[in-house]
């Protein structure tokens, strides 16, 4: 099972040394994922000003933290960032060599991260005529998601509509390269958790509760105001970096569909 994790940045003046404890953070929860895929790891930040960096490599998350890549990237990581995105995969549609078919995926103007499988997604990619650049079928994710943009924003009822033709298992988190102040995180039938902290003005998600607290406690020591924040199952929430405690929140539909209850053929080729 891949893993996901990740920092949503409400809009605030960090005192020195805040950001070195989110990237302490961030980095704990990468590091950890790791036995949840330990075949490629990757990030991405984005700023408010557009600017933004994606890293990512086909080698575990211990290995990558200490790379140029990695450094380069999180070096972006600022008082002008919007969101830190993470991902740690285990390799199913599409070799980790080809470093296309991992995460984060940028999709036109989406870079996104995704945990479960689409089983559907050739077929889905053939019916509405989407360009493909990988194997892995998540891409399909963030191409339905870039094919919702409508006059700069990723519009959510035109992609909550696209996602409602999946078949599968999604949990994601992504956002529009061009409005970089909004972060759309998707708890479908795959586990994500979510803590929330004012004192940081942000929301910390990962797909491993444990992982999520332990990395808390990590950076920020015990005494810290990391609180839970209660998601339910089948939930999209829009993030805004003006606003990041009060996400738009939209019901999610698509065909959840367990492992198990894969096809013959399906499970053979992924």
């Amino acid at each position: 099972m891949c893993r996901q994790v990740g920092i949503i940045l409400g809009r605030k003046r960090r005192r020195s040394g805040e950001t070195d404890v989110l990237l302490d953070v961030f980095t704990e929860m990468l590091v950890r994922s790791e036995a949840g895929g330990p075949h490629a790891t990757g990030v991405a930040v984005l700023r408010d000003d557009g600017r933004h960096a994606v890293a990512k490599r086909p080698v575990p998350a211990r290995t990558f933290t200490g790379t140029s890549a990695f450094l380069d990237a999180v070096a972006r990581f600022d008082d002008r960032a919007t969101a830190l995105i993470g991902h740690t995969r285990w390799r199913t549609v599409g070799s980790e060599q080809n470093n296309r078919n991992n995460h984060p995926i940028r999709a036109g103007r989406i870079i996104g991260t995704h945990n479960g499988t689409i089983y559907n997604a050739d077929e889905l990619f053939r019916r509405f005529g989407l360009a493909r650049a990988a194997e892995v079928d998540s891409e399909l994710l963030f191409r339905l998601a870039d094919a919702a943009v409508r006059d700069r924003l990723l519009d959510a009822k035109a992609f909550l509509s696209l996602v409602s033709s999946c078949r599968g298992q999604i949990s994601a988190a992504m956002a529009d390269a061009g409005a970089p102040g909004r972060v759309v995180v998707l708890k479908g039938n795959k586990p994500l958790e979510l803590r929330y902290s004012r004192r940081y003005r942000a929301v910390a998600y990962a797909t491993d509760g444990t992982v999520l607290d332990e990395a808390i406690a990590a950076g920020c020591g015990n005494r810290h105001d990391w609180r839970p924040m209660v998601v339910h199952p089948m939930t999209m929430l829009v993030f805004r970096h003006e606003d990041v405690f009060s996400p738009e929140a939209h019901r999610l539909r698509f065909v959840a569909q367990p492992r198990e209850c894969a096809t013959v053929q399906e499970e053979v080729t992924s």
